[in-house]
């Protein structure tokens, strides 16, 4: 569960049935799961999560009874359960994490239109039938239940719109960086791995020419060759990331759970986002379209161009 919906079910009605993946409620099937998977570790990472989501699904449908009515569903399992057809004469609530998956498809291949030589744009697709078998039980659905705001837009008046959970920010670790009269590069915090859908090659072509360092995560299973020439300090797990760096960055195609950027925003470092990172009304980011490399290298100027009280 999201922090977001943890918060939303602890105050849901009591007596209403919760059907989630991280709920803890089939511990024995995910260990075996998590077992049969081992033996698919070529099977690419999305494909990995769906078979375990499908395993799962299966195994909550064996136990709804007659008087389950009120359903909460993590969206995870709504095609594996619609495609049983064991959610009609059932209300169902959708907890929302990411898009439908058919428009995470659409965001990929207009990424794949901008870098056409790009193949992890394009190395995995959800089968058209479970595609057509999530988009018919969220149109069947009572709510969509989540923070996402362009998840939550496409949900009309089904959307249930949750805040999202800025951490809290105790005053000694609130971000504050002594002022210096010494010239240094601007550091900039790109907080995800170096893959293209999380826009990798956008930020790389903005930063190039400019006095920067970029922090990456340690663990970064993109390509780090993307960077070409741009100075890279790697950040160790568990390293204060967001007292390092003058700014965060992620121009991503396609994200669905941005707690480091609401991280930053909670400790008052600069953010520079796209829609597609589903902040919406969060206030303190800066907002960019997903694939102009112009505007993300002007709000990128103007930070570091800004005087250090600003």
């Amino acid at each position: 569960l999201t922090p977001e919906h943890a918060d939303f079910l602890a105050r849901a009605q009591p007596h209403a049935e919760r059907l989630s993946t991280r709920a803890g409620t089939l511990p024995r099937l995910r260990q075996r799961a998590r077992t049969a998977l081992q033996r698919l570790r070529r099977w690419p990472p999305a494909r990995r999560a769906m078979a375990a989501a499908a395993a799962e699904a299966h195994a909550a449908a064996a136990r709804l009874r007659p008087e389950h009515l009120d359903l909460y569903v993590d969206q995870a399992w709504l095609p594996f359960l619609w495609r049983r057809g064991v959610l009609a004469g059932r209300r169902v609530h959708v907890l929302m994490q990411a898009l439908p998956m058919d428009r995470i498809q659409a965001e990929l291949d207009r990424a794949a239109r901008v870098h056409p030589d790009e193949p992890t744009l394009r190395d995995f697709r959800a089968d058209d039938a479970l595609v057509e078998a999530e988009r018919r039980a969220l149109e069947a659905a009572t709510r969509w239940i989540g923070a996402h705001a362009e998840a939550m837009a496409l949900a009309g008046a089904k959307a249930h719109v949750l805040p999202w959970r800025l951490p809290p920010v105790a005053a000694s670790n609130a971000a504050s960086k002594a002022a210096s009269t010494a010239p240094r590069p601007l550091r900039v915090l790109f907080p995800a791995s170096s893959l293209v859908r999380k826009g990798a090659l956008e930020l790389s072509s903005a930063l190039q020419g400019m006095p920067v360092e970029l922090l990456l995560p340690m663990r970064d299973g993109g390509e780090p060759a993307r960077w070409g020439a741009i100075p890279l300090r790697r950040i160790a797990p568990g390293e204060d990331a967001l007292s390092q760096c003058d700014v965060v960055a992620l121009p991503a195609w396609v994200e669905h759970q941005p707690r480091v950027l609401l991280a930053a925003i909670a400790r008052g470092v600069p953010v520079i986002a796209t829609a597609s990172c589903g902040l919406g009304t969060v206030p303190g980011w800066i907002d960019m379209p997903a694939g102009d490399v112009d505007a993300l290298r002007a709000q990128l100027r103007r930070i570091a161009e800004a005087p250090p009280d600003a």
